[in-house]
């Protein structure tokens, strides 16, 4: 091959050698690599230092809907609210999960009109729901936006005050009511990150909560749901 690149085929697997040289260049190393060497000294100078905290239990697995009573009794709820959208609703999945939970004596309170981009007096909305129905456990079903609002609902359902209050970074002072979130789709990666991204109608912007305290407590990846 030419100079600083590297070959196809490691040097003891090159077509045209003899089966006792191939056994000999077993020894030598077996890959070249394209890259200029770099010394032990700069690979520590390249390193980068990093904290990474994921407090969510990842359940995965086909048909994992069906632990979803275990898995309210392990946060300790017995009245969940479910916060979805229209178009779940639509596919007959909510109905499905209400009766799971329903058939494990855990009958749940649902909201399905959570907006597609979800604003602060939709989530109020949800809250006055949650509060109404005494729920101590949310579950968010859908995409990012039933799942930034589930988070926001058990945010308020623990801390005092508007969600604006809690913009930026590390502003919420409680941890929210327990949190189960159930993705139906594989793109925004909501039911485990530490954010919520809301619209403030009256302000006319958007603006972002960032707190550990609000990661979701269980993520529950079941491949069956998100079958079109």
């Amino acid at each position: 091959p030419e100079r600083g690149r590297a070959s196809l085929f490691p040097p003891a697997l090159r077509a045209g050698d003899s089966v006792g040289s191939r056994n000999s260049t077993r020894k030598r190393m077996l890959y070249r690599r394209s890259a200029p060497c770099v010394s032990g000294k700069d690979r520590l100078t390249m390193l980068k230092s990093y904290a990474f905290t994921n407090p969510t239990k990842i359940v995965f697995g086909n048909s994992e809907i069906n632990r979803l009573p275990q898995l309210m009794r392990e946060l300790g709820g017995t009245r969940p609210l479910i916060v979805t959208d229209p178009g779940i609703a639509a596919t007959g999945l909510l109905e499905k999960i209400c009766l799971i939970l329903e058939n494990a004596g855990l009958p749940a309170l649902t909201y399905d009109r959570v907006h597609a981009d979800p604003d602060t007096q939709n989530i109020e909305e949800i809250h006055e729901t949650a509060e109404a129905g005494k729920c101590d456990l949310i579950i968010g079903v859908g995409g990012g936006s039933s799942l930034d609002a589930a988070k926001g609902v058990s945010l308020l359902g623990t801390n005092q005050g508007r969600l604006q209050d809690f913009g930026g970074l590390n502003k919420v002072k409680k941890k929210g009511l327990p949190l189960i979130a159930i993705p139906t789709t594989a793109g925004t990666g909501s039911e485990v990150t530490s954010f919520i991204v809301l619209s403030d109608l009256e302000a006319g912007i958007k603006f972002t909560i960032s707190s550990d305290l609000i990661v979701p407590d269980i993520a529950l990846l079941d491949p069956e749901i998100t079958l079109t």
